[in-house]
């Protein structure tokens, strides 16, 4: 479950770095691109990992059958 969250994550992450590069139109030079990486990359791949494990954990699957309430 956290390995299927951090990729969603990385992947989150990835898209919003592309996203970054394009609506600031900074030049693909490569000595320029890994303090983005680590400072915009981390943030969303940590933030979005805690997010997705909380979907995964609390909001998947049918209701168990000891907290379902019969009327």
């Amino acid at each position: 479950m956290l390995a299927n969250s951090t990729a969603a994550a990385a992947l989150g992450a990835a898209y919003v770095i592309a996203i970054v590069l394009c609506l600031h139109h900074l030049p693909l030079n490569p000595a320029r691109l890994p303090p983005l990486v680590a400072t915009v990359g981390l943030f969303y791949v940590v933030h979005l990992t805690m997010k997705s494990t909380s979907c995964w954990s609390y909001g998947s699957g049918p209701p168990r059958a000891d907290t379902r309430k019969d009327y």
